[in-house]
């Protein structure tokens, strides 16, 4: 689970990237960090909710 500051971030990232999940997903691994970042199929099902 992502707080909601966490969210923000995922959606700007998302949204800088001109909507690539791949380069989001990379961005998220340098913000938050290997192992807490989401992965290509959790930033999908974000987005896509």
């Amino acid at each position: 689970r992502f707080t909601l500051e966490q969210h923000w971030e995922i959606l700007k990232n998302y949204l800088q990237s001109e909507c690539c999940v791949a380069e989001t997903v990379r961005n998220l691994k340098i913000i938050f960090g290997r192992n807490k970042a989401s992965s290509a199929a959790g930033v999908r099902k974000f987005i896509k909710k």
